[in-house]
């Protein structure tokens, strides 16, 4: 069970362009691979952009989580 003050420090947002070295940071830390911004800005914007999404998750200023959606 998360405590509630731990809770509220957690925020999710959409990410942008502006984002995609620190999300793909964290991928490759988790994963161990060694992908880089312009792999994932591809991927999400290049089929579809519009309806491509990629968000993650902050605890206080570190990425805790990430989703990314692509239409079919």
């Amino acid at each position: 069970m998360i405590s509630q003050s731990k809770k509220k420090n957690i925020k999710f947002q959409l990410g942008t362009s502006k984002q995609a070295s620190d999300m793909v940071e964290f991928h490759n830390s988790y994963y161990g691979t060694a992908r880089k911004p312009e792999d994932w800005l591809w991927e999400y914007k290049t089929y579809n952009p519009e309806k491509a999404v990629i968000s993650f998750a902050k605890d206080f200023d570190k990425i805790i989580a990430t989703q990314g959606m692509l239409s079919i």
